[in-house]
């Protein structure tokens, strides 16, 4: 939803989402040196906190502004993704097209998806329906995909209305035909809305995301060592700035000092977890994906926090004409987890056994999963496991979550 600032122009919010390397600085830098729309503040966080922010005003239209949000890709930093997402009126998603690029581009998609999706897939109420364009990036590079395959891809992702714009970010080329198209879907949406008498759901400020964004940040292992106590509040008074900033709330309405305290966050402690990302593998027979939406259970998971990657044949890039030897071996050997989904059907499933006997020889930490115990394998009986009976898959994953990181 656009707010409004104190002068009464009227603000939108547009985030620049892709993975690591894909042009998004490049287009952004492009945007604001080349074209000169942008005003001369460009604010970025003095801390790394993962988001860079660039305000553009149109020149054409006084009362409109545009503020635009460029996220950082690291996989340590979905939270803050995940916060800097609220409030979204569009998204530019940059695509690197080189054809090495693929699954990574993927698996930002989905986390979009994931944080994002009931706004962005087709609605016909306009307050659910944010406009998004994809820019295929980097034409002008060799061994690149195809743009049909992108397209493709969207549509099969519910995305068939969306456009795709093939850029070359470092000369600028499309890049502001997309961006200007989105600023301008942006815009109508706010007037059908208006037109149509919607009411906004507002978004709140939650205190307990606010808390978990600045222990997050405050705990960067990299900038501890050298943050005095000083420094540290600081820190975390900007996290806090730049989240409630997302969220089109003015900064002279608050004091950041005291939402803190109120939060009973100690302003100089070091609140760094001492905790790896970890890769987690999960075994089960495809015959019971659909009835026990694994799908489902994973994706939860996979975005929770210190959790890098996980693993399973349906959500691989090889499904389904891979090699399923060559998938257990390359990514259940570097998974420190692995989740066994124990049912009659993976019983019967040599595939399934051989997943098991991997990871018990690999000595992974192993959870069983099951709705009859007597499905458990004996070697895996010993084991700590969840009860998945009648759960859906957000229970699931958070009983998971609260054994690995309790």
């Amino acid at each position: 939803m656009p707010s409004r600032k104190a002068n009464g122009t009227l603000v939108f919010k547009v985030v620049f989402w892709g993975g690591e390397g894909s042009g998004r600085s490049t287009a952004l830098r492009w945007i604001h040196e080349s074209l000169g729309l942008a005003d001369e503040s460009i604010k970025n966080s003095k801390f790394d906190s993962g988001v860079r922010y660039y305000e553009r005003i149109v020149t054409k239209v006084s009362n409109v502004s545009f503020h635009v949000y460029l996220i950082s890709a690291l996989k340590h930093q979905k939270l803050i993704r995940k916060m800097v997402l609220k409030g979204t009126d569009a998204i530019v998603f940059i695509w690197d097209t080189l054809k090495e690029k693929w699954e990574e581009n993927v698996e930002s998609f989905k986390e979009l998806v994931k944080l994002f999706g009931h706004k962005i897939k087709n609605n016909s109420d306009p307050k659910y329906n944010i406009p998004i364009v994809v820019c295929a990036n980097k034409r002008d590079l060799e061994d690149i995909i195809e743009v049909s395959k992108i397209r493709d891809f969207m549509d099969e992702n519910g995305l068939e209305k969306s456009l795709i714009f093939e850029t070359i970010a470092i000369n600028g080329t499309n890049i502001k035909k997309a961006f200007a198209y989105v600023c301008r879907e942006a815009v109508l949406n706010h007037y059908k809305i208006l037109k149509g008498d919607y009411d906004y759901a507002e978004e709140k400020v939650d205190s307990d995301e606010i808390k978990q964004v600045t222990e997050e940040i405050s705990g960067e292992e990299e900038l501890l060592p050298e943050l005095s106590k000083e420094e540290r509040k600081k820190l975390k008074l900007k996290v806090v700035e730049d989240f409630l900033e997302g969220l089109g709330i003015n900064g002279e309405d608050y004091n950041k000092e005291e939402i803190l305290e109120k939060l009973g966050l100690d302003l100089s402690k070091d609140t760094k977890k001492d905790i790896e990302m970890v890769d987690i593998f999960v075994s089960y027979a495809v015959a019971d994906s659909k009835r026990l939406n694994v799908k489902g259970i994973t994706e939860t998971l996979e975005i929770k926090e210190y959790i890098e990657k996980v693993h399973y044949w349906e959500g691989w890039t090889g499904y389904p004409d891979g090699n399923i030897i060559r998938f257990m071996e390359k990514n259940l050997t570097k998974s420190q987890i692995f989740i066994a989904i124990c049912t009659q059907c993976s019983i019967e499933s040599m595939n399934c056994e051989k997943e098991r006997d991997m990871a018990y020889f690999q000595n992974k930490r192993i959870i069983p999963l099951f709705e009859d115990f007597n499905c458990v394998p004996p070697i895996f009986q010993p084991y700590k496991g969840v009860n998945i009976k009648n759960k859906d898959p957000d229970e699931i994953a958070d009983e998971i979550y609260k054994m690995l990181f309790p």
